[in-house]
């Protein structure tokens, strides 16, 4: 039991080097002694218990390509592994799919579940291995389906005040004195709304705005944001909440200093009395109401931003701020765009989803719940910024996971 209690202390601390310290695969039939091969050559060894156990626990999960459940079914290998249990991934379709896998597992012996349930899609699983006494642990998605017996979830919102901080801390390094910081994506609003809350009460000197994305097209993105960027040049940090904004954004800031650089700023004379609500308003030196927005309420616009809290809270703008086009970018995201902008220096950071912590606290609790002590029903994950500085150990286990399902993305 001591030496139980001593690696569930020392687990979470070594979750990220634990990753890396194997390279055999996971398994995805009966535990057996003996490695199995399966299909496209990937060797997936049984799990080798640390100590004495026969207690089979299993993932529920949908048969997809998608990384984040791939990480996910990752996380929950490994930490079996670590802590001995031996380990069952039934894949079956959302529903009623899932729910007959409850059932294979109840016949297999699997003394606890987790279960994949996005948006409650598989309630009637939950449901199922609740009739059954079987406990259930939901990862990553907020659940609270009756059923459930603890709950993971990712901390959706509770990242943006880092975020936020951490790009006014950017411009703080570039002796940015004033600025706008810009909440750029398909639904920026959340987002923006714990961007303006926390730049207000930290540095006051700055700005906050949001972009509503319209095209869906790369490039017409490409160019509605560089279009806005060069008319607002007091931008000087910029969050995508999109995992593909990161990308548009570095290209759009270039398009824009490229036209800046080769025709200078937009004419005065291109804005009109009545301008069009997806127009992009020209940044001046005195606040200037975006067209389509009240002056008092952030309203979205698509194709077009509002500044947050309404013109009459904006600093006005010194005039060698908008001589030049300069802005620290954040993305969303581990892609390989994310991972290349950042070792090109396009980009500082990007949040990362945490499905593989997310798992391996799920697993856990689930053995926490197994030894029959109280565990709280829910548990708030934070989402990692991931900087330069440990981006490599997050590229390992995600090189890891495609190596152990052999997928693509």
């Amino acid at each position: 039991m001591q030496k139980r209690t001593l690696l569930m202390a020392l687990l979470m601390a070594c979750m990220i080097i634990l990753a890396g310290c194997a390279k055999e695969g996971p398994q995805e039939t009966e535990p057996t002694a003996a490695p199995v091969e399966e299909q496209g050559g990937v060797e997936r060894m049984a799990v080798t218990a640390a100590y004495a156990s026969d207690t089979l626990v299993g993932f529920i999960a949908p048969q997809n390509k998608e990384i984040n459940v791939r990480t996910s079914l990752h996380g929950f290998l490994r930490t079996a592994e670590a802590l001995g249990f031996p380990a069952k991934v039934y894949y079956a379709a959302m529903g009623t799919g899932a729910a007959q896998a409850v059932n294979d597992a109840h016949e297999d012996g699997c003394m606890g579940l987790l279960i994949w349930n996005p948006n409650g899609g598989n309630k009637e699983a939950i449901a199922r291995a609740a009739a059954l006494s079987i406990p259930v642990v939901v990862p990553y998605h907020t659940s609270g389906e009756p059923g459930v017996t603890a709950n993971v979830a990712a901390d959706m919102g509770g990242y943006a005040e880092e975020v936020a901080l951490g790009v006014a801390e950017r411009m703080v390094e570039r002796d940015c004195k004033a600025g706008k910081i810009l909440v750029y994506g398909g639904n920026p609003l959340p987002v923006y709304d714990v961007f303006q809350e926390a730049i207000a009460a930290y540095y006051p000197q700055y700005n906050v705005g949001y972009f509503f994305r319209a095209a869906q097209q790369e490039q017409a993105a490409i160019d509605e944001l560089a279009t806005y960027i060069l008319w607002n040049r007091d931008i000087k940090g910029l969050f995508c909440v999109d995992t593909d904004g990161a990308r548009i954004a570095v290209r759009a800031r270039e398009q824009a200093q490229k036209e800046f650089k080769s025709n200078g700023a937009p004419e005065t004379a291109r804005l009109t009395a009545t301008p069009e609500a997806t127009a992009a308003p020209k940044a001046t030196a005195a606040p200037t109401p975006t067209p389509g927005v009240t002056p008092t309420t952030p309203t979205p616009t698509p194709g077009g931003a509002a500044t947050g809290g309404g013109a009459a809270m904006i600093t006005p703008v010194p005039e060698g701020l908008i001589k030049s086009i300069t802005i620290s970018v954040a993305g969303y995201g581990l892609t390989d765009d994310t991972v290349a902008l950042m070792n090109n220096n396009d980009i500082y950071a990007f949040v990362l989803e945490p499905y593989y912590e997310a798992s391996a606290q799920s697993l856990m609790l689930l053995d926490r719940i197994l030894r029959r002590e109280t565990v709280p029903q829910t548990t708030r994950l934070n989402m990692p910024i991931v900087r330069m500085a440990t981006l490599d150990k997050y590229i390992l286990i995600r090189e890891q996971v495609l190596e152990w399902f052999n997928e693509g993305v």
